[in-house]
């Protein structure tokens, strides 16, 4: 009971974060917003402690993308010891045209399918909300510096020629209890051609470095069964009032 709880909540807030990026952008991690493929890429996490300790985590992540533009991502994971340890594989679909989120992961066998409500019923919910009147003060703190924006040329990884920029950001001294200025840089390596994100590395001193690499791309039709939760799995379906509860 304790391991089940554990993957539910392990796999929420999983799900959370990949389906806040994915509707967000209307694309995934390889960038390409019109055309079907299945990709695969590599995650890796570095941290280093202040005695000197290297932590890393490594995670391999499989997406997809129809010609519909369902949306299919696949999160391999070592879950700790104290979790029974082992591998977990997380599975997320949206379906732009149906209007759903399924999430589901191999440990438990269980499937939730979100059911989102059309457009006219969430414009009409806003407009029946009550309305907040809110008094927002001006910010007497200094502005953050400009990101700064770099063009690193171009360079062959995985056989694919990409175009890179790094984009730098400064959080000033004193504006997060830091002594020191803390320097954040975002590089992405995107092919020109086809519009392919080959590679993306943040190196933030707070969390770490993390570097996600494309190992694997295949132009084309993913097998429509992908988007399908797998026979055997228990299956959940909530509608929008439920979801609001």
């Amino acid at each position: 009971m304790r391991l089940r709880k554990f993957l539910c909540v392990f796999v929420g807030l999983a799900v959370c974060l990949v389906a806040t990026a994915l509707v967000a952008q209307g694309v995934g991690l390889a960038g390409i917003t019109g055309e079907s493929y299945t990709a695969t890429f590599k995650i890796t996490r570095v941290q280093m402690l202040a005695d000197g300790t290297k932590i890393t985590h490594e995670s391999i992540v499989k997406e997809a993308r129809d010609s519909a533009g369902k949306i299919y991502r696949e999160t391999h994971q070592e879950l700790p010891e104290g979790a029974g340890g082992g591998n977990v594989v997380n599975v997320f679909v949206f379906d732009p045209v149906n209007r759903t989120e399924i999430i589901w992961n191999t440990r438990v066998k269980q499937a939730s399918i979100f059911h989102m409500a059309a457009p006219q019923q969430i414009r009409s919910d806003c407009a029946a909300a009550p309305k907040v009147q809110t008094t927002v003060q001006p910010s007497k703190a200094a502005p953050d510096p400009a990101p700064q924006v770099k063009d690193l040329g171009t360079q062959t990884i995985n056989g694919v020629v990409a175009s890179g920029t790094r984009i730098t950001r400064v959080i000033p001294a004193g504006k997060d209890g830091n002594d020191q200025p803390i320097i954040i840089t975002f590089e992405t390596w995107r092919s020109p051609e086809s519009g392919l994100v080959v590679r993306r590395i943040q190196d933030d001193p707070r969390s770490g470095l993390t570097t996600t690499e494309l190992t694997d791309i295949q132009q084309g039709g993913p097998d429509p069964t992908l988007f399908q939760v797998p026979e055997g799995y228990t299956v959940k379906e909530r509608f929008p009032q439920q979801n609001q509860n």
